[in-house]
Parts: structure tokens; C-alpha cells; sequence
């Protein structure tokens, strides 16, 4: 199968000066490495919809200018100035070479540490965490299922299967992404790399995580460069042609020629990416979409949360996403449930099974072409090798799927990692489309636009997810708050605001309520809000001065935040 099922092993230790060393993570407190975060807030209530994509371009350009941008409501982000200092006081104290640095995603560094400097280090109060530097490999030899690829230097142009089946050939994305000629966002490929000079994509540079060459970044195993194509490939008058054709892609290289790494190095892809921001828009992400086709199941528990210091991904991956990269994430080829993978159980993430599709188009006729020997499985139905479950999001074409390859060639793969890159592709045209929408409406949009046209009968787990279909994508789900201008109350008394919100593009999520900066004598507890009504109420403490003041509400729902101003004029008891 095409995914990177990966293994996890201790790596062996070496010898250094007379001891024995092994590679860590170490964490920093992140509070104390972190800044507060400025950065522009991508929602917008004046989002176009779906139609108004048909505009003259200098009107797209004015609904697509940057918001202005937001407070911080509480989001930090990491800052490099204080990662290095503290890097300079741990490692040197402690004699230690540093073998990689994380100052954007996480705060810390990797290094190879004997026991008594990891146990030094761990002591340290300026240290989170010491974590053992687990090593990653595609040892499975189910994995390896290449053999049944056939290569073939320059195919006729074809529009493949897949791309087809998730409505990327439909009139209404056809008309977009052929004035664009090359969809305008950026997607990062995490894996062993792109063929950088493959004359069907469009490479815009890349990072190894590898080696100390940061700029070797070419793949030269063959799997990154056939998932890059499925994002992006050229939509010209040869090969084939990609979800988002002539997407701007980035090469992160975090596993090397034999499928193999370490956790560390998943980190500094995952840290690089969350480092690059928009020249024009300091406050954006210049990536907007990062592609992982990797699934592994050991180490911290899955279900960690975002804080857990010993899930060193899962933080990272929580950060990079709060600074506005979308993060698409294979389910995992073990035939089980998702829940038991990394990063596919993590709540932040879109996560993607696989289905047999060999026609394009849903209705379950399809048969497998000659040019890709396999096993059958009915059209339109979940693969026998797909990962199921809760956790999964969108299912997508990932059997006998045909993309580019090493040698700028093309070749046939099947797998969760094929199925993965049509929704990362998906997730970069409706970032081209709506170039506000957060990480959370990228998800909740897919999710809604998605169909049940396929054999949900197949799922294992009896709880379909939806296909993936960008035929009628939906104006970025989100909500707008509304809550009355003005109101009263008297000393030591209870004020309650009532709040209505008009939720659109499929925004089905819960919102919390909250008081910002609440003034000297008011004080309110945090509402969880369901359906489109609720209330906000506000203790006045009997010694409030008497007076007029401006309270601001705050909405927040995923990823995306509104706020609401009432004039409050406190009157005597």
C-alpha cells in the first residue's frame, strides 16, 4: 500500500566519549518560551459564497483583503529569541550538541544525550519535558506493495479516477481553477520528499529534515513525489492533472530513502512549516495546507490532548494549526481502528480512509483497469486495508490510483496516503477560494459538502463518513453573533444577555461565551451554546459605581471568533 504505516522502535545507542548516548526531545515550559499571538484572524461574516467566485477578478480581490488584525484572545505563539536563549543556558550547561531546533511549532530541541545529561536536563525548571527520540520505519512489507506499480514515462493527459470521483473535473471548479490557471495556494508535503524538477508539478522549494543539508530535499524513494501529484499535478497537455492543478508545493522531507526517521525529525517538519509566514501578511501562513500520509501507533496515548507534554506531535501539530495551516492526515492501511494511530485519532486534524474507485463517478459500476494489477474490490466501496472508525472525517479514492513519480515518470499506488492528498488538494482550492477561512470551517466545509454516494454499507464500523466532493463547496462555515445594544441593572443584581446566532455554511459546532476584560464589578462564568440561542449572565457586584460601561462578548466556535459590544448602565439599588 502507498501509506507510511509507521513502526516504531528505540533506536540503538552509541557510544560518545566513553558513554553511552541515545537521541531526546527536550520541551521547554511553553508558556515560558511563547509571546502573545497577534496574528490576523482569518474569519470573516463577509465570506462570498460559492457563486460569487464567478466575479470579475478586482472584486474577488476585494472580498479576499486581509481582515484587520485581532487580539490575541489568549493564543501565544512560540518566540526564536527566547527558544535560543534557553538553548544557550541548557545545552551549554550541560555540554550538549543540538542536532535540531524547534522555535516555531514547539519550543526545544533535539540532541543525543547519555542518561546523566538527560537526567540533568530533566531537572531543569525551564524544561517540560525529556522524551526519548523514537524511531520511525516502513518495515511492513504489506506496505512495500510498489511491485504492483507500472510505470510509464509520459501518459497521455488523463484526468485520473480520483480526481474525477471528488468533483475536482466539475464546471464549477473547472471554471475557477482555469482562469487561475495554477491554483493560488501553497501546500506542504510531508514525506520523503518531491523530485523537485518533475515537469508536472509545481515545486516551490522545500526543507530536509533529515540531514544537516537542509537543502536536500529530493525524494529518493518514490512515495512524496506520487502524493504531490494527487495535491497539484499541472493541468497542461501531458501526465496528469492534480485536485488543486499547478498548487504551489513545498517538499518537507521528513523520512529518508528507506522509508525511515524519527520522531524528531516529523517535529521539524512540522515546526518549519508552522516558521513560514506570508512576506505580505506577517500575521498569515504562507502554507496553508500540509499533507501528512503517515500513520503510526506507538508511543503517548492518541487521544492526547494539545497541553500533553509527552506527545511532543500532538503539540506541535496544535500549534501549527492554531497559526493557520490546514493538516490533512492518512487513517492508517492496518485494518483497524483509527483511534489506535498517530496523528489520525487527534481531534485537529482531517483524517481520510480509503475507498476502491475505478470509474470517477459514484454509482458502484467501475471495474480495475489492466494498468494496475490488484486486488478487487467492488467500486465505490471501503478498501479491505483502510483504517475506520470515529476519528476518520472524509473517505476518498485510494485504490490503483495513478500519479506522478521519481524519474518524471508516473506509476499506479493504493493506499490511505493516495486517498489523503485528494482532500489536502481539496483543502487547497477552497483556501485559494476563501482565503480567510481557518483550519476548523477548511474541515467543517469538506464535511458538509461531502455525499454518502458510495457502498457505506462497507464501512466496518457501520458509521459512514462522507466522500469527499468539491463540486458544491459551501461558503466557509461560521456564525455571526447578535446581541442587543444597550441595557440596565441596578447594583448587586444579576444581568442576563441574550445572545442569537445565525449559523451558515454548515457550522454545526458548539460556542462558548465569554466576557473580555470584563470592567471593575462585573463578573460572568463561560457559556457552552448548542443550538442558535443562549445567555450570558453577568453578576454586578453591589459596590459598582453607578455609570455607563461597554462589556464585549466573545463568541468562540472551532478555531473562529466574533465579538458583540453592550452599553450596560449600572443604576443605584
Amino acid at each position: 500500500m502507498g501509506l507510511l504505516l509507521l513502526t516504531l522502535v528505540a533506536p540503538a545507542g552509541w557510544v560518545v566519549a566513553g558513554e553511552l548516548t541515545a537521541p531526546y526531545v527536550v520541551l521547554f515550559d511553553q508558556a515560558a518560551v511563547s509571546v502573545p499571538d497577534t496574528a490576523t484572524d482569518f474569519s470573516d461574516d463577509a465570506v462570498p459564497s460559492f457563486r460569487d467566485l464567478a466575479a470579475p477578478p478586482a472584486l474577488r480581490a476585494i472580498t479576499a483583503a486581509a481582515s484587520p488584525a485581532a487580539a490575541s484572545g489568549g493564543r501565544t505563539h512560540v518566540d526564536g529569541q527566547r527558544v535560543e536563549s534557553h538553548i544557550r543556558a541548557v545545552a551549554g550547561r550541560n555540554r550538549v550538541r543540538v542536532n535540531s531546533v524547534y522555535a516555531s511549532a514547539v519550543g526545544g530541541f533535539a540532541a543525543n544525550l547519555t542518561r546523566g545529561q538527560a537526567r540533568a536536563i530533566g531537572a531543569d525548571p525551564s524544561v517540560a519535558a525529556v522524551i526519548p527520540d523514537l524511531a520511525v520505519s516502513i518495515d511492513d512489507p504489506v506496505v512495500r506493495e510498489q511491485a504492483t506499480m507500472r510505470n510509464v514515462a509520459k501518459p497521455s493527459w488523463q484526468v485520473p479516477a480520483g480526481v474525477r470521483r471528488v468533483g475536482a473535473r466539475t464546471s464549477a471548479i473547472t471554471s475557477f481553477t482555469r482562469r487561475t490557471t495554477r491554483v493560488d495556494a501553497d501546500v506542504a508535503i510531508l514525506d520523503t520528499g518531491v523530485e523537485r524538477d518533475h515537469p508536472d508539478l509545481n515545486v516551490a522549494g522545500g526543507y530536509n529534515c533529515t540531514s544537516g543539508n537542509r537543502n536536500r530535499w529530493d525524494d529518493n524513494q518514490g512515495h512524496g513525489t506520487h502524493v504531490a501529484g494527487i495535491v497539484g499535478a499541472l493541468d497542461n497537455s501531458f501526465g496528469v492533472v492534480g485536485v488543486a492543478p499547478g498548487v504551489r508545493l513545498w517538499s518537507v522531507k521528513v523520512l529518508d530513502g528507506r522509508g525511515r526517521g524519527f520522531v524528531s525529525w516529523l517535529v521539524c517538519g512540522i515546526d518549519w512549516v508552522t516558521a513560514q509566514r506570508d512576506p505580505r501578511n506577517p500575521g498569515r501562513p504562507l502554507i496553508e495546507v500540509a499533507n501528512m500520509s503517515i500513520s503510526f501507533g506507538v508511543g503517548p496515548s492518541p487521544d492526547s490532548t494539545c497541553a500533553n507534554g509527552e506527545d511532543v506531535i500532538h503539540q506541535a501539530l496544535c500549534r501549527s494549526i492554531s497559526r493557520g495551516t490546514t493538516y490533512v492526515v492518512a487513517a492508517g492501511n492496518n485494518s483497524h481502528n483509527a483511534r489506535r494511530n498517530r496523528p489520525a485519532a487527534y481531534d485537529e486534524v482531517i483524517t481520510v480512509s480509503a475507498m476502491a474507485d475505478y470509474d470517477g463517478r459514484g454509482g458502484g459500476h467501475g471495474k480495475p483497469s489492466d494498468s494496475c494489477p490488484s486486488r478487487y474490490e467492488p467500486d465505490d466501496s471501503f478498501t479491505n486495508f483502510s483504517n475506520y472508525g470515529a476519528d476518520v472525517d472524509l473517505i476518498a479514492p485510494g485504490r490503483c490510483v495513478l500519479s506522478t513519480y521519481m524519474g518524471k515518470r508516473y506509476a499506479f499506488m493504493s493506499g490511505t496516503s493516495m486517498a489523503t492528498p485528494h482532500v489536502a488538494g481539496a483543502a487547497a482550492l477552497y483556501r485559494a477560494m476563501y482565503p480567510r477561512a481557518t483550519p476548523g470551517q477548511v474541515r467543517l466545509a469538506l464535511k458538509a459538502a461531502g455525499t454518502l454516494d458510495w457502498r457505506t454499507g462497507t464501512d466496518p464500523d457501520n458509521q459512514p463518513e462522507h466522500a469527499l466532493w468539491v463540486g458544491s463547496l459551501r461558503r466557509a462555515p461560521d456564525f455571526i453573533v447578535d446581541a442587543p445594544a444597550a441595557a440596565a441593572i441596578s447594583q448587586g443584581r444579576q444581568l442576563t444577555i441574550p445572545v442569537r446566532l445565525s449559523r451558515v455554511g454548515g457550522f454545526d459546532g458548539p460556542v462558548s461565551l465569554t466576557l473580555a476584560d470584563p470592567p471593575a464589578g462585573f463578573s460572568a462564568a463561560e457559556v457552552e451554546v448548542m443550538g442558535r440561542t443562549g445567555s450570558v449572565v453577568i453578576d454586578i457586584a453591589p459596590r459598582t459605581r453607578v455609570g455607563t460601561y461597554e462589556i464585549t462578548l466573545v463568541a468562540r466556535g472551532l478555531d473562529v471568533e466574533h465579538r458583540a459590544t453592550v452599553e450596560v448602565y449600572v443604576r443605584r439599588r
